[in-house]
């Protein structure tokens, strides 16, 4: 039991460092930021924007108010729509929604259906230098495309890793939130710290040149990681060019899962990812967490058995939620979402217990298909 409880500590300690170093790079950037460039006069740029969708006719509306209402001039982007054999009314809506936008194309996926393939026949199709992925459920504010833009010409990034906020009402919707903008935090301060582990395809922008030099990435045979793959690709040769937008408007909003079954595929689908990773922060990293939070489980467990090991929890339990609340601290106030650390506590405690059970399901679940009709 000894040898238990240092093992235990020495994860807590570890998990304490690595996210003491992302706050670190959250708070000390190497790089000049928060960015607030707001002009543009470069035109060697050209911005394509991919967004594969399936069965989103819900959502369509909201996405094209924003996208079309984009500050940057319509000569520096295009918006490819790839049409990832929907089976409802998605592609008509769409394609009335964006008559008469000359930036703006549907095609449909020709071959088998995915969102990696999908994202891939976009690229094949576009004639950026620039690649911008984002979702068909996610909501773009008016300079979004600017930013991104100004932010490439000043910078010249490999890969830019944009941020997200997910949004929601309801308790249950709140709770992703905070998990979310953990997650989003994490990214930030990873990137800051060239140890880019996590991304997300909502925001995120590449050079076409070096998406190439990665052609093999949609050889892998996980459902979920078009994104995560790719960072993990370019990683390998270009760490120290990939960088995080750290701008306000530069921020995509989507919306967090309404219903218990569609969240637990959701996170079982990120989740299940891990399995194929080669990166060696982001074993390091999920290792880490994984395992900390599975002793954090074991010693709430002994403790209600015995108070004896109340002192031991005690200090792993700290080891965890001090850095932790430094880092969303800091970063609710960038997302406007301060209420959020109301819920600090409650999601502290349950955190380990829903983290655990999702890594567990997604290693015994069975494949799982992006938007597939038995995942809604």
């Amino acid at each position: 039991m000894t040898a238990f409880i240092t093992i235990s500590i020495i994860f807590g300690v570890f998990y304490f460092i690595m996210i003491s170093s992302f706050i670190f790079g959250i708070f000390f950037p190497k790089k000049n930021l928060p960015y607030n460039h707001n002009q543009f006069s470069e035109k060697s740029v050209f911005i394509s924007v991919i967004i594969p969708f399936k069965n989103e006719e819900k959502n369509l509306v909201d996405l094209i108010s924003g996208l079309k209402t984009q500050s940057l001039s319509s000569d520096l982007f295009e918006v490819i729509f790839v049409n990832d054999f929907s089976d409802d009314s998605s592609a008509k809506i769409l394609a009335n929604l964006i008559l008469g936008i000359e930036n703006f194309k549907i095609i449909n996926s020709k071959y088998r259906t995915g969102k990696k393939n999908a994202v891939g026949e976009g690229i094949e199709n576009s004639k950026g230098n620039l690649i911008v992925t984002t979702d068909a459920d996610c909501e773009h504010g008016k300079i979004w495309l600017e930013k991104i833009y100004n932010f490439y010409i000043d910078f010249k990034p490999k890969m830019i890793i944009g941020p997200v906020k997910l949004t929601g009402e309801t308790l249950f919707e709140k709770f992703q939130s905070l998990e979310y903008m953990s997650l989003s935090a994490s990214t930030e301060g990873a990137a800051n710290i060239k140890q880019a582990f996590m991304c997300s395809a909502a925001n995120l922008a590449f050079e076409k040149v070096i998406y190439n030099e990665c052609n093999n990435l949609y050889k892998e045979k996980y459902e979920s990681g078009d994104d995560v793959f790719l960072l993990h690709k370019i990683k390998k040769k270009y760490r120290n060019d990939i960088l995080f937008l750290n701008s306000k408007d530069a921020i995509v909003y989507t919306k967090a899962e309404k219903k218990l079954k569609g969240f637990i595929n959701q996170r079982k689908r990120w989740a299940s990812k891990a399995k194929g990773y080669k990166d060696s922060d982001a074993v390091i990293i999920s290792l880490i967490v994984a395992i900390f939070n599975i002793n954090i489980i074991l010693f709430a467990i002994l403790t209600a058995i015995h108070t004896s090991f109340l002192f031991t929890f005690t200090i792993v339990f700290l080891l965890k939620i001090i850095p932790d609340f430094i880092i969303l601290n800091k970063k609710s106030k960038f997302y406007n979402s301060g209420k959020l650390m109301k819920l600090f506590l409650p999601f502290s405690i349950i955190y380990p217990f829903y983290i655990s059970s999702i890594s567990i399901l997604s290693i015994f679940s069975n494949k799982l298909n992006w938007k597939s009709k038995k995942n809604k």
